[in-house]
């Protein structure tokens, strides 16, 4: 339900801020345009009305013209503006520029680069928050709730660094249940054990949704690179597509 909440329109530049540039337009004046604010992406209009996208950051050294190398509009540009910005998110690696629609039509962009917005980090903490808290509630289903249940399926290392977890958090008082203290490595170590199925996509998944958490927990910016923003729309869709295994297998058992 917050997901739902969370919507594209939140973080999409509305229409009448948007930097543009002509159909008609030379390529060197175009890219000029994107310089101040950095842009990748630029609305390509042809009078009043939006024809599709110049990508700012290509060599086009055999054009001359906006006209000659614009992505034309096409259906896998357009996004509805009461989409979840997690529907965005998770395929903005490919897609990493969309024309946000309503009844009304254009009515602003989104782009990869408003993953830093508040609304984005926010619908990206909750996604993963749920997703540990499906891992956990996986590993219950399994094998059990605590500690000795699951303990067996853990090496040396992360079973000793587990029952530390679990008697620091009693003597400081915070104990709410074994597995809520134990480590995202311990979970993946478990999962991996109990669904086999599914252990190459979080032993793959591991490492950047870790990654990503805490730099959302610790309110740190996030990776502003296209192939860093790109990393983080690859790890969100691994995230959906690893829920959907795990929900699978769970009505199963």
């Amino acid at each position: 339900m917050l997901q739902d909440r969370i919507r594209v329109l939140l973080i999409s530049t509305p229409r009448g801020n948007l930097t543009t540039c002509r159909f008609d337009e030379a390529i060197s004046e175009a890219k000029e345009k994107s310089i101040p604010d950095d842009y990748d992406f630029l609305p390509v209009v042809s009078g009043e009305e939006i024809v599709g996208s110049f990508e700012t950051k290509r060599d086009y050294a055999e054009a001359s013209m906006v006209s000659e190398v614009y992505n034309p509009l096409k259906t896998e540009m357009l996004i509805g503006g009461d989409a979840s910005v997690i529907d965005f998110v998770e395929s903005a690696h490919e897609v990493p520029f969309r024309f946000v629609v309503s009844k009304n039509g254009i009515i602003g962009i989104v782009t990869l680069s408003d993953l830093q917005q508040f609304p984005t980090r926010a619908s990206l903490f909750t996604l993963i928050m749920d997703f540990e808290m499906l891992l956990s509630q996986a590993i219950v289903v399994a094998s059990g709730p605590h500690l000795e249940d699951w303990a067996k399926h853990l090496d040396g290392t992360q079973k000793k660094a587990s029952e530390g977890f679990v008697k620091r958090a009693k003597k400081e008082g915070r104990y709410v249940n074994d597995l809520l203290v134990t480590s995202l490595t311990a979970k993946v170590q478990i999962m991996g054990a109990l669904y086999p199925s599914v252990r190459d996509t979080l032993d793959k998944l591991q490492a950047p949704l870790k990654g990503l958490r805490d730099r959302l927990a610790h309110g740190d910016v996030l990776d502003s690179s296209l192939d860093g923003l790109k990393q983080i729309s690859l790890t969100v869709r691994d995230i959906l597509q690893c829920r959907h295994q795990l929900e699978a297998l769970m009505g199963e058992a």
